[in-house]
């Protein structure tokens, strides 16, 4: 009985002739699609609440504890985010003005 691998290894020179030495269309560049570059003009997609959040709270809490990292700053915020009701988030994201009216 054949393994996989072996199997493999006996075709794949078989494949290379019979394809024309391309194993599948990936591998040919002249398709992959191109990403366009971005316009440095173009607006920027509103913050989350989250991200407004946690920039209002960075600097008090550097403030408060100095002795803590960027990374356990990080987890402090996200802990105290994760334990604020939705209604607080909401009206928080409201503040800012950024909320889309499709959103809310």
């Amino acid at each position: 009985m054949l393994l996989v691998s072996q199997i493999t290894v006996i075709l794949s020179p078989a494949w290379l002739l019979f394809s024309g030495g391309q194993c599948c269309r990936c591998y040919d560049n002249s398709q992959r699609k191109r990403s366009e570059p971005r316009d440095p003009n173009a607006p920027k997609r509103p913050g989350s609440a989250y991200i407004y959040f946690s920039n209002e709270m960075r600097p008090k809490l550097k403030e408060e504890k100095p002795e803590l990292g960027m990374a356990e700053r990080s987890k402090h915020i996200g802990k105290t985010w994760a334990t604020l009701e939705a209604e607080k988030k909401k009206v928080r994201w409201l503040a800012h003005g950024t909320c889309l009216s499709l959103l809310c």
